[in-house]
């Protein structure tokens, strides 16, 4: 059974706290940057036909959107708004942070929640309740 304390109750929402706030601030940064750039055009590279292509931003953050960091679109995109990929960075560090830390001391991870977890984490917090009676 997990152990529930005050402490950890206190750490866990904190942890939710400072993950939701980045998240607004990376969220609010990507709205920006897609609004500056929502009628602009961008020199990329294509790897397909080994020369630089003009494509519109929009497009270019759907590429990043699908293929993920390391696409031409994402290099492209990182150069103009550094402080967007930096933002994201600093999100996935935190919730990385945090899914060690609930594993560790809920032996729960956060991001691939089972019923069997719930269940357990429910006990718990019956069981952390009764004691604080």
């Amino acid at each position: 059974m997990i152990t529930i304390t005050k402490e950890k109750l206190e750490k866990m929402f904190e942890y939710y706290a400072m993950l939701e706030e980045h998240k607004n601030i990376s969220t609010d940064l990507l709205k920006e940057a897609k609004e500056k750039g929502k009628n602009k055009r961008m020199l990329v590279e294509r790897k397909n036909i080994k020369k630089k292509q003009l494509i519109k931003e929009p497009d270019l953050w759907e590429e990043v959107r699908h293929l993920g960091a390391g696409c031409n679109a994402q290099k492209a995109l990182l150069a103009k708004y550094p402080e967007v990929f930096e933002s994201f960075t600093k999100q996935e560090k935190l919730a990385n942070e945090m899914k060690e830390w609930t594993v560790q001391n809920l032996g729960i991870d956060y991001r691939a929640i089972k019923l069997s977890d719930l269940v357990r984490l429910i006990q718990s917090l019956i069981s952390y309740d009764k004691t604080k009676k």
